[in-house]
């Protein structure tokens, strides 16, 4: 198969992650991947070194006319059996380009509000998505409670990884040392997780915590920082190419994310055998499934004595992280769900 996947988001998100993982493995079952992105966004030679043919191109404003010849044009002279869209300009560009030139169109959601009760939205949705594709059944919930929302096309494919790319260090660690791999955004906790952490150096004074990744609360968070007098105990690390080996240094993984539909995140700390310690958020507690150390969304007292409590005990942390390890390779393996997708990618494209 030829697959396009179209992404006009400017900011490296989970779903981008989700596309270099599966479009890495499409590859390498033989699929051809054209990756058509907004030009400027610096993603390019990421793509490009996944083994995707790339294009960039200028989206300009919805629906636009001149935007949508070009993709068409690209569409067709790369023979593209079925295109893959996900935030909204690339359904009123992307999908509709895909369409008009006789090209199957799947949707992929990864958040509830990638959706609104918009006649945009039902009009799509009704004529040119032949399926979706959500990364949780708790997602998939959400959008059944969407009265007009077709729920017979939606489809469970969740974020998946290779597991020989998370080797299990031996951890001789004693527990000091947190970490959170986030976009930098209200949405993530940040604020709450350094109030929590700010408790926990009270009893474990020579903690440390690691936040990686970047975004447009930097800026906040370094005067939080600041606020709470955690200079010699906090480092942002910005973004980190090698999660995995950011990973290996942790003792505890911490999420304090407010609202998640997956929690790409949760997954590559699983990978990585860490105990993850989080909010019961979103489809948070579904990828742990049981084997993580959940407290109640915004409870900041709450998160910090479970991040003490998870520190001092070294049998928690091994029995916790091993449970997530296993768990990860049995559900979120990327090869087995690559399977999945093609068998979708298949059905979809079969009718032409």
């Amino acid at each position: 198969m030829n697959i396009a996947f179209i992404n006009f988001n400017k900011r490296w998100a989970g779903v981008k992650t989700w596309t270099v993982d599966y479009g890495q493995e499409l590859v390498k079952l033989g699929h051809r991947v054209v990756m058509i992105i907004r030009k400027g966004t610096g993603h390019k030679d990421i793509y490009e070194s996944a083994g995707f043919t790339v294009y960039e191109i200028r989206a300009g404003m919805k629906y636009n006319p001149s935007t949508i010849y070009k993709l068409s044009k690209i569409l067709i002279k790369n023979d593209v059996d079925v295109s893959v869209v996900n935030i909204s300009k690339d359904l009123n560009i992307g999908a509709t380009a895909s369409k008009l030139s006789g090209i199957p169109v799947v949707h992929r959601i990864g958040l509830i509000n990638d959706i609104r009760n918009r006649f945009e939205d039902r009009a799509l949705h009704k004529t040119i998505v032949d399926a979706v594709v959500v990364p949780s059944h708790f997602l998939k919930a959400e959008l059944s409670e969407i009265k007009w929302f077709n729920t017979a096309k939606i489809n469970v494919i969740p974020n998946s990884k290779m597991a020989e790319n998370y080797p299990v260090p031996e951890r001789k660690g004693e527990g000091k040392v947190f970490g959170i791999t986030s976009r930098l955004d209200a949405s993530k906790g940040h604020d709450l997780l350094l109030e929590a952490f700010s408790r926990v150096l009270k009893e474990i004074p020579d903690a440390t915590l690691n936040i990686a990744g970047t975004g447009k609360r930097e800026g906040r968070i370094r005067e939080q920082i600041k606020e709470l007098g955690l200079e010699d105990s906090v480092t942002l690390h910005g973004f980190i190419k090698d999660i995995p080996a950011f990973l290996s240094g942790l003792d505890v993984y911490v999420l304090t994310s407010l609202e998640e539909s997956f929690g790409n995140t949760v997954l590559e700390a699983m990978f990585a055998a860490l105990p993850v310690v989080s909010f019961d958020t979103g489809g948070v507690p579904e990828v742990l499934g049981g084997t993580g150390i959940l407290t109640p969304t915004g409870d900041v007292e709450a998160l910090a004595e479970k991040m003490i409590i998870t520190a001092r005990d070294a049998a928690l942390r091994r029995e916790r992280g091993e449970a997530a390890r296993k768990r990860a390779e049995e559900v979120y393996d990327l090869k087995k769900n690559t399977h999945r997708l093609v068998e979708l990618l298949e059905e979809v494209i079969s009718p032409r």
